[in-house]
């Protein structure tokens, strides 16, 4: 295997573990936010996802260490075509962090708590679906014949690509993210608790996993159902 290629597997592996493991934390906020007032469901799922939650957004900082290190070009496309999506989706994940922090100090029944707890929750609902979308406009791009546009600029001509991430297909995408990360939360959150042989709320959430699975085979058909489009775009002056 050629460098080039190993560091590929390497970024494909970084992105694989974040998915999988940042994915349930950011489905236990979901579920946080499902939870309304519900507070021993709030709690079974801190005292599982707690511990370990914050220390799985490590896997980003390497992927994205890795990638505009060993793939500059590519970063910068990334960099310049989801500026947008990708500062939005950074900022959930901060403000997800500072709810999580400030709502451990808060008494459950004050105003700040249900406040913090749902800014918690939105935010980790946003940051998936963006970063799903991400993806999808990432596979449609890379299927489309011309993904740049060339635009001028005071200082001569720069390329920048068109990554359709609020397309059809990206929305898709940014859905069945959605759905996987409830999956993985609930399924982690109920394995978790029968480990410790402790059943509070597991039957609510092992129906939450069962209603996000299905969530993920109906948004997956219509995926499938509406492949990315493989229209031309031509470069614009």
């Amino acid at each position: 295997m050629s460098l080039p290629g190993f560091l590929a597997f390497l970024l494909g592996l970084s992105l694989t573990a974040y998915a999988l493991l940042a994915g349930a934390d950011f489905g236990a906020g979901i579920l946080d936010l499902l939870a309304g007032g519900r507070s021993v469901e709030r709690t079974v799922i801190t005292n599982v996802i707690g511990p370990v939650w914050e220390a799985n957004h490590v896997w980003l900082i390497f992927s994205m260490t890795i990638l505009f290190s060993a793939f500059p070009v590519a970063f910068s496309a990334v960099g310049t075509g989801l500026l947008a999506p990708l500062t939005v989706a950074l900022l959930a994940i901060v403000l997800r962090g500072a709810a999580w922090g400030l709502r451990s100090g808060q008494d459950p029944q004050t105003l700040a708590y249900g406040r913090l707890s749902r800014l918690f929750g939105l935010a980790s609902l946003v940051a998936p679906l963006l970063l799903g979308a991400v993806a999808g406009g990432v596979a449609e791009a890379s299927t489309s014949t011309t993904t740049t546009t060339t635009t001028t600029t005071a200082i001569g001509q720069s390329v920048s690509p068109s990554i359709p991430w609020t397309g059809a297909f990206a929305v898709t995408a940014g859905l069945l993210a959605v759905c996987l990360c409830v999956q993985l939360a609930a399924t982690s959150v109920v394995v978790g608790l029968q480990r410790r042989r402790r059943l509070e709320a597991t039957d609510r959430l092992r129906l939450r996993g069962l209603q996000s699975g299905l969530g993920v085979l109906v948004i997956s058909l219509a995926g499938w159902s509406s492949p990315p489009s493989r229209h031309r775009r031509s470069p614009t002056g």
